[in-house]
């Protein structure tokens, strides 16, 4: 995969949206949530059907915002990057917020992340 960088601007911030090679992205040692070797087989499958559709969010150093998931499923697909949105504008505590929203507004989305 060749790396694509686009810049996007919505109302809050810009937004880069890249292509990350894994061995460059962080885990978050503060993330409670795990995954069963049955969700990241169905993410992985979900990723082999329809393509890597849902960028991985990360901080401005490399650390995982949402995508735990996403990162190991494609991991065991043997892919060496990731779609990904990088969240560079905002301070720690405007990531934690930001996250809080997406989970508040898409109650489904910690289930499936």
């Amino acid at each position: 995969m060749k790396e694509v960088r686009k810049n996007v601007k919505n109302d809050a911030s810009e937004l880069l949206i890249t292509y990350q090679k894994i061995g460059e992205i962080k885990n978050n040692p503060r993330n409670s949530r795990t995954h069963s070797k049955r969700q990241i087989r169905q993410i992985g499958d979900s990723i082999q059907e329809f393509g890597f559709t849902n960028p991985v969010l990360l901080d401005r150093n490399n650390i995982v915002i949402a995508g735990h998931g996403r990162v190991t499923a494609a991991k065991l697909l043997g892919r060496s990057q990731v779609l990904t949105i990088r969240l560079e504008n905002l301070s720690p505590g405007k990531v934690f917020i930001s996250y809080l929203c997406l989970v508040s507004h898409f109650p489904f989305f910690h289930e499936f992340q």
